[in-house]
């Protein structure tokens, strides 16, 4: 008996022992126990069972009943499991809330990056189309060059038709003003001396201007194509105006969605200079230490989470607008893209909760099964002697490492046996010269193809005038003639086929549910690799096949012997006929 098999005894917590006082052993204050089986306690901590020697085990003073632990077991269990599930679901919800923010926030940076290339795209394809109609109309211009109603009547149609500028001028090379629409400007007869104008005319080009402030007072951008006549001689050129400061055509078409989140969009232009936004007082300023717009300058797209000048973390796509060298932003604040974050954890929580109510009634319950084992292995301890003693103690579900090593304990004594047992069961049915199966091997596996009624063939094989071998050569070289026949019989067997040793030279190959043509091929294969493989000190080793088949064996031994027999048949008249060849027995 071991100190752990005492103890528990002593506590009665193995079977079904009872408690009873003891005086203190040596001061350990050890509380003993009556195992009905037979031990007893006594106060020198000796356990004795009639009949039998005694056995000593230690006192153990965890068992004392002034030191036993409030906690039991199934308490125990309770607390580690529960706190396990406890702090798997915050893990698993901290996990889940970091995952989900950073999928909102990718989210929204990729959102913001593809509408900060839309809007770029849009305002890409406006200018360009507002550069082709400029040139359209300058076309125009300069075919009527010398009427100046006519010139007038150009631009007018010009921006009541294209809707595209808030003014449109005609400029002769010297500067001077010929046409405006609206006609009120006032800037009629005038010669320009703007930024706008200066460039456009050193240029001689389709340009877009950056901002300045334009002759009325307004910060501008504008958009000019020359006008050349017929021999391409310059005349001048016509531009379009795009107000900035104030509701216009170009903020019509960049502010066509509005948020309702706080985001925004603005657009630069190559200097940093803010050509729109939302928030008027912004149009003009540079956006000096801003990173989205150092990417767009550098021609660049993409997204990136930043702090605007606000302080505010926010979510920024940008994208280049090609034909202007300007860039488009569109942001979006951290705060908005996450808002939904706090709702997406508690609907986890609340999908969460009824698995965990599940968890925790299993865990209940399974609790006041995790006491049981040890009971069972004590009544299983007391059935040794019956023959299925291993089979119940087998079925006791050890779920703890204690349960186990008391389980492990009992059925070691038995695995000794039933190996031992095992191994001369194998030993009785293995050839002990070539490992194959034999004749009691073979007979156990017709019993069990004669009770499914399955289909069988079988290759009988003797070796060619084995005798000489033995007499010439000795029975050593006969042995490993034989034990390499084994091994290409062997070889050729599938999976389920039996290959035997029926005796002497005599071999087999059992092959269930297999039909008779594929039976000859496998019998003419061996036959084959034996001939192509001279053993040395031997030469030339063949050998003879009778191959035989039944379709369905019956459920008695007349049905396999008759099998057997046939395919004996022949194999002799295989020999008879000049060895080394396959013979086919008639139908069984």
């Amino acid at each position: 008996m071991t100190w752990f098999e005492a103890c528990m005894m002593a506590c009665g917590s193995v079977g079904s022992a009872q408690r009873v006082a003891a005086p203190p052993c040596r001061g350990a204050g050890l509380w003993v126990g009556r195992w009905h089986g037979g031990y007893a306690s006594s106060p020198d901590g000796v356990a004795r069972e009639a009949g039998q020697s005694s056995r000593t085990f230690h006192a153990c003073p965890a068992f004392a009943p002034g030191a036993m632990p409030k906690i039991n077991l199934r308490q125990l269990v309770l607390c580690l499991t529960c706190g396990s599930v406890l702090l798997t679901l915050f893990i698993a919800l901290v996990s889940g809330g970091i995952m989900h923010r950073d999928l909102l926030l990718d989210k929204g940076l990729e959102a913001n990056r593809l509408y900060a290339g839309k809007i770029a795209k849009t305002t890409d394809l406006y200018l360009r189309m507002s550069l082709q109609r400029l040139a359209y109309a300058g076309d125009e211009v300069a075919g009527a060059w010398t009427d100046a109603a006519q010139r007038q009547s150009i631009v007018t149609r010009l921006r009541e038709d294209a809707s595209m500028f808030d003014a449109v001028l005609v400029v002769g090379a010297d500067g001077t003003v010929l046409a405006t629409d609206p006609p009120n400007l006032g800037l009629r007869g005038r010669r320009l001396d703007t930024v706008g104008a200066r460039e456009a005319l050193a240029q001689r080009a389709p340009m877009i201007s950056r901002p300045f402030v334009g002759a009325m007072g307004r910060l501008i951008i504008t958009l000019t194509s020359p006008i050349e006549d017929e021999a391409g001689q310059y005349l001048g050129y016509v531009s379009g105006s795009l107000y900035l400061h104030r509701d216009g055509l170009l903020s019509s078409l960049l502010g066509e969605h509005d948020f309702m989140d706080g985001s925004y969009l603005y657009v630069v232009d190559d200097e940093g200079r803010v050509l729109y936004h939302q928030d008027r007082a912004w149009v003009g300023a540079l956006r000096e230490g801003d990173p989205a717009v150092a990417a767009v300058r550098a021609g660049r797209s993409g997204a990136m989470r930043l702090t605007n000048a606000n302080d505010v973390p926010v979510l920024a796509g940008y994208a280049p607008v090609a034909v202007a060298d300007w860039g488009v932003i569109a942001s979006q604040p951290e705060q908005a893209t996450l808002a939904e974050l706090s709702a997406l954890v508690w609907r986890n929580l609340a999908y969460t909760l009824p698995g965990l109510a599940l968890s925790f009634a299993l865990i209940w319950a399974l609790s006041a099964q995790i006491s049981k084992p040890l009971a069972q292995i004590a009544r299983r301890a007391g059935q040794m002697e019956e023959p299925d003693a291993r089979d119940r103690l087998e079925r006791v579900r050890s779920w703890y490492f204690e349960a186990a090593q008391i389980k492990s304990s009992l059925l070691r004594g038995l695995s000794g046996v039933q190996g031992r047992i095992r191994r001369l069961n194998e030993e009785s049915q293995t050839d002990q010269l070539t490992g194959l199966a034999n004749r009691r091997a073979m007979e156990a596996a017709a019993a069990a193809w004669q009770a499914a009624g399955a289909s069988c063939a079988v290759v009988l094989v003797d070796i060619d005038r084995f005798k000489l071998v033995n007499d010439r050569l000795g029975h050593d070289v006969g042995d490993r003639v034989l034990q390499h026949l084994a091994r290409v019989l062997a070889a050729q067997a599938r999976p389920g086929d039996l290959a035997c040793r029926l005796g002497g030279e005599e071999f087999a190959l059992f092959m269930p549910a297999t039909p008779l043509p594929f039976a000859v091929e496998t019998a003419e294969r061996l036959r084959l690799a034996v001939a192509a493989q001279r053993m040395a000190g031997v030469g030339e080793i063949t050998v003879s096949c009778g191959v035989a088949h039944l379709s369905h064996l019956p459920d008695t031994e007349p049905g396999f012997s008759a099998l057997v027999k046939a395919a004996d048949v022949a194999l002799y008249r295989a020999k008879a006929q000049g060895r080394n060849r396959t013979e086919v027995a008639a139908a069984v």
